[in-house]
């Protein structure tokens, strides 16, 4: 049976791996797994992106999506390195799902995702609403990855 939720999800279920840039130059790995729960009606999304020259984790994160009563998707999102925040879905095109949410210490956190054939979009911005103390935009092409042989992004 396909949920409503489900059925905007269902193109990116599974694993994706792919390069990860932020607007300062650093440069990382990102790999995002995306599997469904409750017969559809909540989506996990569990996210790593690792620098590429040292290896070091610089963002992990899970969060559980989840249609709310006015039907758009409400995400319960957890970063190492911020805490828990809510993201709810705001206007954009149609097929790019874009979440905002505050976050601990003022931040305000913007992520967007947007599949483009075999390639998943992700971007996302961290303002702090101070002049000069915002965190970088990151910028991520995503592809189907198969974790069992180790294949599909390059």
């Amino acid at each position: 049976m396909t949920t409503p939720l489900l059925s905007r999800f269902q193109p990116m279920l599974g694993f994706w791996r792919g390069p990860n840039e932020l607007e300062t130059g650093r440069r990382g790995l990102m790999e995002m797994h995306f599997q469904s729960h409750f017969e559809g009606e909540v989506v996990q999304l569990d996210a790593h992106t690792w620098d590429i020259a040292t290896g070091e984790t610089f963002s992990a994160g899970t969060g559980l999506f989840a249609l709310g009563p006015d039907g758009r998707i409400i995400e319960n999102l957890y970063v190492e390195r911020f805490g828990f925040c809510r993201l709810d879905e705001t206007e954009d095109e149609p097929d790019v799902l874009a979440l905002r949410g505050d976050l601990p210490d003022g931040f305000t956190m913007s992520v967007s995702l947007r599949l483009e054939a075999d390639e998943l979009l992700l971007t996302s911005q961290l303002k702090s609403g101070v002049v000069g103390m915002d965190l970088p935009r990151t910028v991520a092409r995503l592809r189907r990855y198969d974790r069992q042989r180790g294949e599909g992004a390059k």
